[in-house]
């Protein structure tokens, strides 16, 4: 959830200029990515085997530094980083993490972050300013998630969306 934050709000001013802050904007990125797709792997999978939520993202992570014909290990290394961050903290039952009367569901939040960096990766490979397909396609992921946990209530599709929207205004308000 930390990451999401840190994804949406940090250096709007800055756009991705690594060097002012520890944390880089591209790293927090396949940190999140890698913890994301793991965790999808792991709601989609029918036992409770780590090899999938590990391969999977290392793979992704390393499909994307091939295709920025530059392979940077550090982004690399994020990627996995937030697989095996899935893998090791795993759930303790414990879903919804309540701050006062506030209530943040953790699946919605897992929700948002995929709608977040689907449309990321869209607006990457359309190299454009079109935010149809950076909408819908999240929105239709969420959907999809929902229709395979057999418990559709739009909630889950909304918050892809909601991420996607975040995602497009940033990159179209801010230019970030």
């Amino acid at each position: 959830m930390i990451s999401v934050f840190y994804l949406s709000f940090s250096g709007a001013g800055e756009p991705r200029r690594e060097s002012s802050s520890v944390l880089g904007y591209d790293k927090a990125l396949h940190f999140t990515a890698g913890y994301v797709i793991s965790d999808t792997i792991f709601a989609l999978q029918r036992y409770n085997n780590a090899l999938l939520p590990f391969l999977v993202p290392a793979a992704a992570g390393a499909g994307k530094e091939l295709y920025d014909n530059y392979f940077d290990w550090k982004d690399f290394g994020c990627t996995c980083l937030g697989a095996v961050t899935r893998i090791c903290i795993p759930l303790t039952g414990k879903e919804e993490l309540r701050l006062g009367s506030l209530t943040v569901e953790y699946k919605k939040v897992l929700a948002f972050a995929g709608g977040y960096i689907t449309a990321e990766l869209v607006f990457m490979f359309q190299r454009s300013d079109d935010v149809f397909l950076p909408i819908l396609l999240p929105a239709a992921a969420g959907a999809g998630i929902e229709l395979l946990e057999g418990d559709f209530d739009g909630r889950s599709a909304g918050y892809a969306a909601l991420g996607a929207v975040v995602r497009s205004v940033l990159r179209l308000g801010f230019k970030f």
